[in-house]
């Protein structure tokens, strides 16, 4: 996102590759999900290094820096970028079903890193505290002086939950979660989500999580005949009775078309869903967040919409851990 645009370029050539050997036949990847959250920079972080550098400057100069600190303190944002990987084995076969898994995500990361990433495979405690984080935001700054190990597993999830139709609770931080409706209809450039990704509201979370699902050739080739099938016959019908068809209608022809070219010419075709939550500790800065987050969005030409009653749902499938299924919807 803050590499120059050459640069850029390369990378997201490089992450096609990643995702067209994801949906080759005989892999084992079924679902990526790439998460990234902006979360206001921990006090703790500048006040122990400012502690142990400045121990001998005057009183003025402390204080000064000290304002200072407590201005930057407040705009200053921290991102973290998560990928989350979900692995179909066949536990009917004699294998070692946690070593083959193994075996997928470790050619995952090879991939990655061969395109400039670099991924840090987490352990089970580091895990539970990313979802303590979910629930508690302010748990970075414990995890700071503590260490990632300080939070057992059983202790990852919400200790309280309260859901309700515009909001979910849990302990003591609301979030408020939409889904993106629709993607961009004009030619974009590569930093086209900028807007959204590089902002945050003070004193609040931002999370933006992005499902990419394989979907097999045959079954790809399956909806696009489908789809052509029904325009087809939706079209003649309008024409038979005189209706005029719509720009929306002629749109969802010649995407089954191109999709079908697409095919043909040996491109794999990915489901994708994105969701973006944002969190605060109550629910008024929430309100805040939540309409900053639509006019990024706006900027970034996506139709975000959010999801009233399903909070709980929505908030469960930002996290990390490929908790969406696009058949049914949110789970």
């Amino acid at each position: 996102m803050f590499s120059g645009p050459d640069e850029q370029a390369a990378q997201i050539f490089s992450w096609g590759e990643v995702l067209k050997s994801m949906a080759s036949e005989g892999s084992g990847l079924r679902r990526l999900q790439w998460v990234e959250r902006a979360t206001p920079q921990p006090s703790t972080v500048q006040e122990d290094w400012a502690n142990a550098a400045m121990r001998d400057v005057s009183a003025t100069e402390w204080a000064d820096y000290q304002s200072l600190q407590a201005a930057i303190g407040t705009a200053a944002i921290h991102h973290d970028v998560y990928l989350g990987a979900q692995v179909e084995t066949d536990v009917g076969k004699e294998v070692d079903v946690l070593a083959e898994a193994a075996g997928e995500l470790a050619q995952l990361c090879e991939q990655l890193t061969s395109i400039g990433l670099r991924p840090t495979p987490l352990s089970r405690r580091e895990i539970a505290a990313v979802m303590r984080q979910w629930a508690d935001p302010t748990a970075l700054e414990r995890l700071a002086l503590w260490g990632e190990g300080s939070i057992p597993t059983s202790g990852a999830g919400p200790a309280a939950r309260l859901v309700g139709y515009d909001t979910l609770q849990t302990d003591g931080y609301v979030h408020r979660v939409g889904q993106i409706a629709a993607w961009p209809r004009i030619d974009v450039a590569t930093e086209w989500m900028y807007p959204l990704l590089s902002t945050a509201l003070p004193g609040s979370v931002r999370t933006v999580s992005m499902h990419l699902e394989a979907v097999s050739t045959e079954q790809a080739f399956a909806e696009v005949r489908d789809a052509r099938t029904t325009g087809g016959m939706a079209q003649r019908k309008r024409d038979e009775k005189g209706i005029i068809t719509t720009e929306e209608e002629e749109r969802r022809v010649d995407e089954a078309r191109s999709r079908e070219r697409e095919l043909t010419r040996g491109f794999r075709q990915h489901r994708i869903a994105g969701l973006v939550m944002v969190s605060s500790p109550d629910a008024e800065t929430a309100g805040r967040a939540w309409r900053q987050a639509e006019r990024k969005a706006v900027e970034c030409h996506l139709d975000l919409r959010e999801m009233h009653a399903r909070g709980h749902e929505a908030w469960a499938a930002t996290l990390p851990l490929c908790r969406l299924r696009f058949a049914r919807g949110l789970l």
